[in-house]
């Protein structure tokens, strides 16, 4: 089941007059056609006539006076048991001397890619906008500058980001940035490169960068640790203290204390709480 539009992806016709949108639509069995504009179903009546001829497959949408509520994002949408298909177009109507600006739009958005590590690749975007967009490009959040791994082409109503010799380097999220000063829009996707095995490459380090109340909330988790500890060897040496001393009253008590006793006495203590 496709579905291809036979215009430009934007028409304008002046107020009050007509304007027509032909698709042409195949598919087995018979798909059913239907319109919308800015995603809302047309209904047709006496201003909108739906037509579709089956020698040629062309599903066709016509506004009979155009007027400014009719301009928009209109979309055909065939369907049947298949599947579905989608074609969509932009339609401004403009009064006498009166100039047709609107806010840019991606017509061609990018998605997810997987490539290989060396090979060439290239991520496009069509749009388009009146005044004509401006176009950026970046990567994880940050601009591409004049780098010697990317080359950036713009043209009239498209932009292509050239990798050259892709590398775990230039995994991550890569965005297009289009603007003018009717509005502004984005596309973005993940790029993941893979080795020869299709194995994904680990990603690149990033720099991690630790700010003020980070570092102070470490340094007090840090003394926090030093001051449990110090407390730990405190307990334990008074365990020790008072184990040695009921040892050694326990001795005095019966047995007869000598020099040589207390000799002993410590030789065993260091034995047992410090061994080699």
């Amino acid at each position: 089941l496709t579905t291809t539009s036979q215009q430009r992806d934007l028409s304008t016709v002046p107020h009050g007059e007509v304007a027509r949108f032909h698709a042409c639509v195949s598919g087995t069995p018979k798909p059913e056609i239907s319109w919308f504009h800015e995603q809302e179903p047309v209904k047709p009546n006496k201003n909108v006539v739906f037509h579709y001829d089956e020698m040629t497959n062309v599903a066709t949408l016509i506004i009979v006076d155009a007027f400014s509520e009719h301009a928009g994002r209109y979309t055909c949408k065939a369907t049947n048991a298949a599947g579905e298909a989608v074609c969509t177009a932009t339609l401004a109507v403009t009064r006498e001397g009166e100039l047709t600006m609107f806010p840019p739009e991606f017509l061609q958005k990018m998605s997810p890619e997987f490539i290989r590590m060396g090979e060439m690749t290239e991520l496009k975007c069509q749009f388009h906008g009146d005044p004509q967009p401006s176009v950026s490009w970046l990567k994880d959040g940050q601009p591409i500058m004049r780098d010697p791994d990317f080359d950036v082409r713009i043209r009239a109503n498209s932009s292509t980001l050239t990798i050259y010799y892709p590398t775990s380097y230039h995994q991550g999220i890569f965005a297009c940035h289009i603007s003018n000063k009717h509005g502004e829009a984005s596309s973005s996707c993940t790029l993941k490169v893979i080795d020869d095995e299709n194995k994904t490459l680990p990603e690149t380090p990033q720099e991690v960068k630790v700010t003020e109340e980070e570092s102070a909330l470490v340094e007090e988790q840090i003394l926090e640790e030093e001051l449990d500890y110090n407390k730990n060897v405190v307990q334990h040496c008074c365990s020790i203290f008072f184990f040695f001393s009921f040892i050694h009253t326990f001795i005095i008590f019966f047995t007869e204390y000598n020099f040589f006793t207390f000799i002993s006495l410590n030789i065993l203590f260091v034995n047992l709480f410090f061994p080699q």
